[in-house]
């Protein structure tokens, strides 16, 4: 997040320090909605009567409501929720209390671009050093038979054709589509597939001396050139994970972070390495939820390192508030459901590949 001169900040004090008499529980931001109830909030249906800030924007609030909160919380406790996977949007709702707490105020100074007059406003991603080249890349995308006509299609069409090295992991053999591999299939969980594909996978990062393994499922839409640019900020030597972050039981002592595979997410060949070779990573069952045992509970027992970022999406364009995306260039979105994803990749994701090689020679590896 980047600041703008006083003189904008100075003005956001005074908005703040101007609220009506009496409503000292104050607190601003660039707001966000959900249009309709959404996969992300748990199909709550608040929508345009709630409101929740943009993170990468900020927000101000009064020292009375950060006492008074701080006081609640110390009487209170945090929420015991399962599952944590917005914290803007828990937060707020923590805040509302249901009616009882203040809705969040809308603030011009905090932009979700810059424009003149802003006292915040998001910073976009810059890349480290020159993009990485695909030859330090494979993709592992996760598969079986009923998707080999519908779902598969697409993405070859669309980001898998611009990635140079990548293997479809299936339940079956199919010679009309490329570099198929075959792995256990399970209806529900998908741990020992996944784990199946690691192993495969670790084989493939070492005899071709890849240093990323990127996993996705046949849903998950990417831009390729975007990815390419985001790892060069990470150093693959070190036990990295990287994706979209969530949480489970986080405030009990028995909870963890783990990152969703739907979104896409990217290992390090070392890391892969380490989760193949550590027994404490075998999955307990073949169903056992793979993102939530393999890449929360094993990084955890290993030491792997899980980095949060906010350009993976496990769910669709339109499950996300058009401004919150309106302040980033994404990476990748999940579901076919109830969309057209080959519109959705030409209207998030193309131009950014349209740098990239159209067509590679696959090659079985």
């Amino acid at each position: 997040m980047a600041f703008r001169p006083i003189k904008y900040v100075v003005e956001l004090q005074i908005e703040i320090s101007s609220s009506p008499k009496g409503e000292t529980n104050t607190w601003v931001s660039h707001v966000l909605y959900d249009e309709e109830p959404t996969i992300i909030h748990h199909f709550a249906d608040h929508t345009k009567k709630f409101k929740y800030p943009n993170l990468a924007s900020g927000f101000a609030m009064t020292s009375t409501f950060l006492h008074n909160l701080n006081k609640r919380l110390s009487k209170e406790g945090l929420p015991n929720v399962d599952f944590s996977i917005d914290a803007s949007y828990e937060f707020s709702s923590y805040i509302y209390n249901n009616g009882k707490g203040p809705r969040l105020t809308y603030s011009p100074e905090f932009c979700i671009f810059f424009t003149e007059n802003c006292a915040t406003y998001p910073k976009g991603f810059h890349a480290c050093t020159n993009s990485i080249s695909q030859d330090d890349i494979y993709v592992a995308v996760k598969t079986y038979d009923k998707n080999h006509q519908d779902r598969v299609p697409i993405i070859m069409k669309t980001w898998l054709k611009n990635v140079k090295n990548f293997g479809l992991y299936s339940n079956v053999e199919d010679k009309s589509l490329p570099n198929v591999h075959v792995v256990p299939d399970t209806k529900e969980g998908h741990c020992e597939k996944t784990y199946a594909i690691l192993k495969h996978s670790n084989n493939v990062l070492k005899k071709n001396n890849f240093n990323w393994l990127v996993v996705a499922d046949d849903d998950t839409i990417f831009s390729i050139a975007r990815l390419q640019w985001v790892l060069t900020c990470y150093n693959p030597k070190k036990s990295i994970a990287l994706g979209e972050r969530y949480g489970y039981r986080t405030i009990r002592d028995t909870g963890y972070d783990y990152l969703t595979s739907g979104a896409g997410l990217v290992l390090s060949s070392s890391l892969v390495e380490k989760i193949v070779n550590s027994p404490s990573c075998k999955c307990p069952t073949a169903s056992t939820p793979d993102d939530m045992f393999l890449f929360g509970i094993c990084l955890n027992n290993i030491e792997g390192q899980i980095i949060h970022s906010p350009l993976f999406h496990q769910a669709r364009p339109s499950d996300y508030a058009r401004n919150y995306l309106a302040s980033q260039e994404p990476v990748s979105f999940h579901k076919f459901w109830m969309i057209d994803p080959l519109e959705v990749y030409d209207q998030w994701f193309s131009d950014a590949d349209s740098t990239l090689e159209s067509k590679w020679r696959h090659t079985e590896l």
